[in-house]
């Protein structure tokens, strides 16, 4: 018997049955649909102050001025230094050399050692009247290290005088910027009329 030839164009292919325990796959489209654009949200309007809206008849309101600084300025900040200075300051303004500068820091650091040592024989001489007079229970060891550098940084800064050098820089400039804001007639030399 000839069997009768098969169309396979005209079949569809079966789905194989899926127990019902397995939920539905959901498959993602790469196409993506068009939504008409939204129209932009009105942006609400700060308030205008009436004043501004008037016409000001080609006159603009002037800035407030400036109140005058409270500190003092450069230039009095450098006398200070030079005729009085702190006892944290004379290591800036004293003027010596780069031996001085070496010496100073280690200097520095045995006084404060002796004082250490003073205040722990005063400990030990009795407790209760160091802690009266020294405000602790015990002395405290500086760290030397810190100590070192922090007063090594600072006589550095007086090798040749340049740090009392650079503020008298500074004050000077401030001084003539000052005497070129104060003359009202042409910038020229008050004492030479």
């Amino acid at each position: 018997m000839p069997s009768k030839p098969v169309d396979y164009r005209s079949q569809v292919p079966q789905k194989p049955e899926k127990p019902a325990s397995e939920a539905p796959k959901q498959v993602l489209s790469t196409r993506t649909t068009r939504q008409p654009p939204k129209p932009p949200a009105e942006e609400p309007r700060p308030k205008i102050d009436p004043a501004i809206l008037k016409r000001m008849q080609g006159k603009r309101p002037e800035p407030p001025p400036e109140p005058p600084s409270v500190s003092a300025g450069p230039v009095d900040r450098v006398i200070e230094l030079a005729f009085n200075p702190s006892r944290e300051k004379i290591p800036e303004v004293t003027i010596i050399d780069r031996l001085q500068g070496r010496l100073l820091p280690q200097l520095t650091l045995v006084a404060q050692m002796w004082q250490y040592v003073l205040e722990v024989a005063q400990f030990r001489q009795d407790s209760t009247r160091y802690a009266t007079s020294n405000k602790r229970p015990v002395p405290i060891a500086p760290s030397l290290i810190a100590e070192y550098m922090y007063s090594l940084a600072q006589w550095q800064k007086s090798i040749g005088g340049k740090n009392l050098e650079r503020a008298t820089d500074i004050a000077l400039a401030e001084t003539e910027t000052r005497g070129e804001e104060d003359t009202s007639g042409g910038g020229g030399d008050a004492w030479k009329e």
